[in-house]
């Protein structure tokens, strides 16, 4: 959402991290949805992958620090 504080584009967005009402079926963050959903099913195939399961937490999260140390 960097830079777009005032495009109109991410005001559901914006509504929903300000804890407001917001309109679910917003086209925005009906792709959000998807790709956490893509991301959460990464996660799931990856869990017994030592080498993939960081990758995919990630990119489920953002980041996850320095350490290569994950509790699952």
């Amino acid at each position: 959402m960097t830079g777009a504080a005032n495009d109109p584009y991410y005001e559901e967005h914006r509504k929903m991290l300000a804890g407001e009402l917001y309109r679910g079926s917003d086209p925005y963050l009906i792709q959000l949805r998807m790709e956490r959903r893509r991301n959460i099913r990464a996660l799931a195939e990856a869990r017994d992958d030592t080498q993939e399961f960081p990758k995919a937490i990630r990119n489920l999260l953002g980041s996850v620090g320095d350490d290569n140390a994950i509790i699952e």
